[in-house]
């Protein structure tokens, strides 16, 4: 039956109504059968065996007649009633005779045939016999054709008898078709309603089972997916929850089944489909596990990571502060070796001075000016936009004619402020110039100073 499973829900259908309607219809075919059997046997009973033996009941009431007629005939006083009975004998004989034939084409069984061999000698001697008298007493010879019909007598007797037992022949053999006919039509009854009933139980038995097959291939593909929608997708959404929340230690296990055997109809193209989703959700579920302990190895990476992090910035912490320990001691010694270098720096300024005021052979009384960034004032500087006058070397006190006076040796409290005066005073001797040397070798010591 597997190719009929195979088939599809229509051609199922379709199969299932056509076994119901064949199934009727042998029902059916079988009843018309019976009933031209039925119909060939009252035929068979009313031509052979009511037919018959009316014939012959109808020819035995004939050749009766025929007798009563003649002998009234023979009686009769007047000629004219004397004509008309002879005229009636003589139709009763013919019927008789016409009876008698259609009785021996009907009579064709074997009872039938072994009363013919008796009656049929018998019947045409009786008739030739009468048939003579009749034209005897029609010529006006009465007593003579009397004496012919009385002369048989005993021949009619015995036909008449042999007639009326070849109707009660009949007569069985029609109660015997009867019965027959009335068996034939019960069992023809009882094979329509075995015929029936089996066709009902067939058919309800092929629609039971395919109902039932039907409904359990649908059944088990409305299982699956309900065991699909409460349990695997309710605590998929469940777990999907939990990951929302925070919470990654869910975990889904697949709990519908696949369906293992369905037919190719349109049922079974829902199983293979259920399948397919089954097996979809489960890698669904598949990947959720995956995911979730990917991401809880990844939360615990990053917690680790965290940790090392907060403990490096720990010790980070710890060496920043030794750091700015060490960073304030540096700065503490960095101030004092700027105090000691700004104080050797203004001793090498003073020497610095020192130095290009012997060179220059300048005699100051004091310190001489100092420029913008601490150092001597060059020679010919500018003064209210015009250039100093003076010659070159020009000592203060200097006397015309080239002599020089020595510088007068001031005490350094008695040495006059350099910020009172100007530097260039009207009452100073005018230079005529530095030197090109000592000026070049003292602006090179105040670099260095300075620097």
């Amino acid at each position: 039956m597997t190719w009929f499973n195979n088939l599809r829900l229509q051609f199922k259908l379709l199969a299932g109504f056509t076994l119901v309607l064949v199934l009727l219809a042998v029902v059916a075919v079988v009843g018309v059968l019976q009933l031209q059997k039925a119909s060939d046997r009252t035929e068979s009973m009313y031509s052979h065996n009511l037919l018959a033996g009316q014939n012959v009941l109808e020819a035995n009431r004939y050749f009766i007649a025929f007798a009563r007629d003649f002998r009234g005939a023979v009686l009769a006083t007047d000629p004219a009633r004397r004509t008309t009975l002879l005229d009636l004998a003589r139709t009763d004989l013919q019927h008789g005779s016409d009876y008698w034939a259609a009785y021996i084409e009907g009579a064709t069984g074997a009872a039938e045939a072994e009363q013919l061999a008796k009656l049929e000698p018998l019947v045409k001697e009786t008739t030739a016999t009468r048939t003579a008298a009749l034209d005897m007493a029609a010529t006006g010879d009465i007593e003579g054709g009397w004496e012919m019909e009385s002369g048989h007598f005993e021949k009619v007797l015995e036909q008449n008898q042999l007639l009326q037992e070849a109707g009660e022949l009949q007569a069985t053999n029609a109660a015997a078709a009867r019965d027959s006919a009335a068996d034939n039509a019960a069992s023809s009854r009882t094979l329509l309603i075995a015929l029936t009933v089996s066709a009902t139980v067939i058919g309800f038995a092929f629609a039971f089972w395919l109902a039932r097959s039907l409904s359990g291939a649908a059944g088990t593909v409305v299982r699956h997916l309900k065991s699909l929608q409460e349990e695997d997708l309710r605590h998929l959404q469940g777990a999907m929850s939990a990951m929302a929340a925070g919470d990654l230690t869910v975990t889904v296990k697949p709990a519908a089944e696949r369906i293992a055997r369905f037919n190719k109809d349109e049922v079974g193209q829902a199983a293979a489909s259920v399948n397919a989703i089954i097996d979809t959700v489960g890698e669904t579920v598949a990947e959720y596990n995956r995911s979730r302990e990917a991401l809880a190895a990844l939360i615990e990476s990053v917690q680790h990571n965290a940790d090392s992090i907060l403990s490096v910035s720990d010790q980070i912490r710890d060496s920043s502060d030794q750091m700015a320990a060490a960073t304030g001691q540096i700065a503490t010694a960095i101030n004092e070796v700027t105090r000691s270098a700004v104080s050797l720096s203004g001793l090498s300024q003073d020497s610095a001075r020192e130095i290009e005021r012997v060179a220059s052979g300048c005699r100051l009384p004091q310190r001489r000016h100092l420029g913008r960034f601490g150092g001597p004032v060059p020679a010919g500087s500018l003064r209210n936009g015009r250039a100093h006058p003076g010659g070159r070397d020009c000592l203060e006190g200097s006397r015309p004619g080239g002599r020089r006076v020595p510088p007068r040796r001031h005490s350094r409290a008695s040495r006059p402020s350099a910020r009172r005066s100007p530097p260039w005073s009207p009452s100073r001797p005018r230079c005529s110039g530095p030197p090109a040397r000592s000026t070049s070798w003292a602006s090179t010591a105040s670099r260095l100073a300075t620097s």
